[in-house]
């Protein structure tokens, strides 16, 4: 049990602006306008934006006000976790672009009606970071006009299928949440190719358009790319963060849905619960990615560099195209 679920939940009004000292597990310690501290679930919380220059960060209480970064989630039938990227601040004060970055789980269930809407943003680009197995059990469905490319990174998928397999016959390992920890570490050390293949797509052309990249659940293998491109582009580790856990918000029916069928399968609700650490998005496994490529490499930009074969010329580019020109300034 992480520090913040040993304490008091702090009351929170919808509007109200906290600044957030600390990111713990699904929780954020925040400070109120009136100076009262606690802790707050993430899921309830929502970034407007990031001061330039400072370690503050305001987040508005309440999805369902449409403010600030709320607008990043797509509502659609067939996919739960489509976010826009674009939105968050830089350290300098530059906000990466809306509308040309799209994280997603898996297209497979798009209806007409969810391709009409992503057509409708003039998505030029669909990436599929999955693995063999998990494309020809269910196809992406592509808007009209995109073009799919493939690019898979093969970590983890069969050691997770033999992980729900353990589970049911109720040989399960007693920490199923190390398998994600390995997986994050392993995003680094033995796929940076994959990844290095994805930023070469993203500059090629002379402007960007509209892309997309996913996986199945759009937490893990999304979820570094997603992490990686935003602090290439110098947006905080607590946005990054906030980022990569928003997943748990949309992901809520899936993961309820697939514990339930295991629980029915292992007749056991005991054991089922021993694979929630496998559908969840939990810091500890960016926490992994990050410490492990700041071990190996020194730095995001060390990684761009020498894990991605990325040019200083390349990542400025990156950065001319994916954040707005002007920075803000505060009032």
């Amino acid at each position: 049990m992480d520090q913040a679920e040993r304490e008091p939940e702090m009351p929170t009004e919808p509007g109200e602006e906290y600044e957030v000292r600390e990111i713990s597990g699904s929780s954020a310690r925040c400070v109120s306008k009136s100076g009262a501290q606690g802790w707050v679930p993430l899921e309830r919380l929502d970034i407007e934006d990031d001061s330039a220059g400072r370690v503050r960060r305001r987040m508005i209480p309440g999805a369902e006000q449409s403010r600030g970064g709320v607008g990043r989630h797509l509502m659609l039938s067939g996919a739960s976790n489509v976010r826009d990227l674009g939105g968050y601040f830089t350290k300098e004060g530059r906000r990466v672009r809306r509308g040309l970055l799209y994280r997603a789980d898996s297209l497979a269930k798009l209806t007409r009606t969810d391709l009409r809407i992503l057509a409708g943003r003039g998505l030029s680009t669909v990436v599929d970071f999955r693995e063999e197995y998990e494309v020809s059990r269910a196809p992406d469905r592509v808007p009209p006009g995109a073009m799919r490319h493939w690019i898979p990174v093969n970590v983890g998928g069969e050691d997770i299928r033999e992980e729900l397999r353990n589970v049911i016959r109720g040989t399960s390992r007693s920490d199923t949440s190390q398998m994600l920890v390995e997986v994050g570490k392993a995003f680094v050390i033995d796929h940076a190719d994959a990844f290095a293949s994805w930023f070469r797509l993203l500059l090629t052309g002379e402007e960007p358009t509209p892309h997309l990249f996913h996986c199945s659940a759009g937490k893990d293998r999304t979820g570094f790319a997603a992490a990686v491109m935003l602090l290439m582009l110098g947006v905080p580790v607590e946005s990054v963060t906030y980022d990569y856990l928003a997943t748990n918000r949309f992901l809520t029916r899936f993961v309820q849905s697939t514990i339930r069928k295991v629980q029915i399968a292992a007749l056991s609700r005991r054991k089922a619960e021993f694979v929630r650490p496998l559908l969840i998005a939990d810091e500890r496994y960016l926490r992994a990615s990050i410490d492990t490529l700041n071990a190996k490499f020194g730095s995001v930009d060390g990684f761009a560099r020498h894990g991605l074969a990325l040019s200083a010329d390349d990542v400025g580019e990156l950065r001319r195209r994916f954040l707005e020109s002007t920075t803000r300034t505060d009032s």
